[in-house]
């Protein structure tokens, strides 16, 4: 695997394009472990892991927005001194944290890739349930989803559910930022290529209302995806598209 819950980094001596990854809340750099051998191997890229990550529910729970926010800006400050051109991949809250502080970066941003953006959440019970299994370590090995549930998850669960009090908060501010974003991502002039997956757990599909107000951004739909998951129907639809972002 290209990381572990760590963050990812592939210098390439050529510094005109460089990706910028941004995961989601209790997610990993992982999440773009299938899509990073897809990218031309002169592209640069800084997979970061957001602060409180990839440790404990402890480690969570003493995080907070305000720090993942300066590491964004932080990063495409860094980058933009480097490179030519930054592109964005970023899933779920991660696209949130992008679309905030891209606009500070515009001129060095040559296009984002967003998965997932939950501009409206909204959390199903197979959600919770999924949750739940990985956090007792119930998951059943034979169905993928959830699989693919616990290697996402960068949280190292814990029994003790008492604990996961400390998460109301952080669950908080996404929900401040999603409303953000929301009233401004028309606004937000950067072109954008969105997927968004059509069996989402965690995101409504009021979403698209919101994203379609911005004529920058180009809308599919991952028809047989959800929240983390990608069906292989889609993933392969997904490299055709992200393909043309060189191939141009």
């Amino acid at each position: 695997m290209l990381n572990k819950h760590r963050e990812y980094v592939r210098k390439s001596s050529d510094k005109k394009t460089v990706c910028l990854m941004v995961h989601g809340i209790v997610g990993t750099p992982r999440y773009f472990d299938r899509i990073i051998p897809y990218l031309p191997e002169e592209w640069s890229i800084y997979n970061i892991l957001l602060d409180g990550h990839g440790g404990s529910v402890e480690d969570f729970c003493h995080t907070s927005m305000a720090k993942w926010r300066r590491q964004v800006k932080e990063a495409l400050g860094k980058l933009s001194e480097e490179y030519e051109e930054i592109i964005i991949f970023a899933h779920s809250m991660g696209t949130l944290l992008c679309m905030e502080a891209a606009e500070g970066y515009k001129e060095r941003i040559k296009h984002m890739v967003l998965f997932a953006v939950p501009l409206c959440p909204f959390l199903k019970p197979q959600a919770l349930y999924t949750s739940l299994k990985v956090i007792f370590k119930k998951v059943n090995e034979d169905k993928e989803i959830e699989v693919n549930a616990r290697e996402q998850y960068s949280v190292t669960p814990d029994r003790r559910i008492w604990k996961y009090i400390g998460f109301a908060p952080r669950y908080i501010e996404l929900l401040k930022l999603s409303d953000k974003i929301r009233k401004r991502v028309g606004r937000v002039n950067i072109p954008a290529t969105v997927f968004m997956s059509g069996k989402d757990e965690m995101v409504s599909r009021n979403s698209y209302g919101y994203l379609l107000k911005n004529p920058h951004f180009t809308i599919h739909c991952l028809d047989n995806s959800s929240h983390n998951w990608f069906d292989e129907r889609d993933f392969e639809y997904i490299t055709k598209e992200i393909k043309k972002l060189w191939e141009v």
